[in-house]
């Protein structure tokens, strides 16, 4: 075996240049890369911390958007319990307004019909005067005349 005095010098760079990567190279690369790893894993726990804040946040607005549902579903059934008391309300108001306008139909009603009983029986009392002026001049004696008389008296008082 022959040892050549190449072998020994590239022998010899080969240690210095693996020394001088190692020294060099290879110290800060792998520096860098156990920096950078240690940057991604704090990336990766700060993501896992957003995730779980987000989820948090997802359950917190589930939460809420529940009770918004709630208060609406509340809102709603007194809006409609409202609106239900007005419509009787107005349906109150409307049927004593129409009872009301019924009574002052039927007192009318009655007046008028007073009215018209009182002209008929001042028009049966002017006809039974005239009746009674037309017979009288037929037969003018005084028992029939004081027949007469009496019955239109009882008539006007039956009207």
């Amino acid at each position: 075996m022959n040892i050549n005095a190449t072998l020994i010098i590239q022998l010899g760079s080969f240690l210095v240049l693996v020394w001088l990567l190692g020294k060099y190279l290879y110290k800060p690369l792998t520096e860098f890369l156990d920096k950078r790893a240690g940057q991604v894993r704090q990336i990766i726990d700060e993501a896992k911390d957003d995730q779980q804040k987000s989820r948090e946040n997802l359950s917190e607005s589930k939460a809420r958007l529940d009770e918004v549902r709630d208060e609406i579903l509340q809102l709603k059934a007194e809006a409609d319990k409202q609106a239900d008391y007005h419509r009787r309300q107005i349906v109150d108001e409307a049927k004593k307004e129409a009872e009301h306008i019924v009574a002052r139909s039927k007192e009318e009603i009655e007046k008028q019909a007073r009215e018209a009983r009182e002209e008929i029986k001042k028009q049966v009392g002017n006809l039974s005067v005239d009746i009674a002026g037309k017979i009288i001049e037929k037969e003018l004696n005084a028992k029939n005349h004081e027949h007469i008389i009496r019955n239109a008296i009882e008539q006007i008082k039956k009207n």
